[in-house]
């Protein structure tokens, strides 16, 4: 290693499937991230602790708030791209079948359509082996990281035809990032208790 870091990749052994069971959205100006101590070889650890900012308040919505959406519908989808050789990007699409065209989910989306354009969010998904990934963090160990913004682009409502059709809507979210996202290791206590 004269030139350049290299690690390979090995898996924990342990059952893996597919698949999300929750995600959750926040504000990510109400919460600071805490990466867990580095390996051995200087690689990150991902994140150990989570925490409301100061200032951030229950009172004042500083919650990750669940998305409801229909069972096996939350997908993660995360794919590289490096046209010029040069340096990656990472593009992030979030989906969720939410049921049900309602004023509630008017609302959700003007929110968070309002929440991308004059903010960030920051979203938290538990994945069904029960690994918990984080991604549109703003602080990292107290201080702010790049922007890593997400936006609602591609979402589809529908009322169907007919009684068997989904009623409600197809939940797009997307951005461009530097890298995938970093784990979470301080346990889903930790993450239960920022939500309402």
């Amino acid at each position: 290693m004269l030139g350049i870091s290299v690690s390979g990749y090995t898996r924990t052994c342990s059952a893996f499937v597919g698949g999300l069971d929750i995600l959750l959205v926040g504000d990510a100006e109400d919460f600071v991230l805490t990466e867990g101590t580095p390996a051995a070889n200087g690689d990150p650890s991902g994140y150990s602790a989570i925490a409301l900012r100061s200032g951030a308040t229950a009172a004042g919505g500083a919650y990750l708030y669940p998305i409801d959406s229909l069972q096996d519908s939350l997908n993660v989808e995360i794919t590289q791209s490096n046209p010029d050789g040069s340096s990656s990007s990472y593009e992030y699409v979030i989906t969720a079948k939410m049921a049900q065209m309602s004023q509630s989910l008017t609302n959700f989306n003007k929110k968070i359509d309002a929440a991308a354009a004059c903010g960030q969010l920051i979203f938290v998904w538990r994945t069904n082996d029960g690994k918990i990934q984080v991604a549109g963090e703003k602080y990292v160990n107290g201080d702010s990281i790049p922007k890593f913004r997400f936006r609602q682009d591609g979402t589809k409502v529908s009322s169907g035809k007919k009684f068997s059709d989904f009623n409600g809507q197809d939940l797009s979210l997307k951005a461009d990032y530097l890298r995938t996202p970093y784990e979470f290791t301080g346990g889903i206590s930790s993450i239960e208790a920022l939500m309402p």
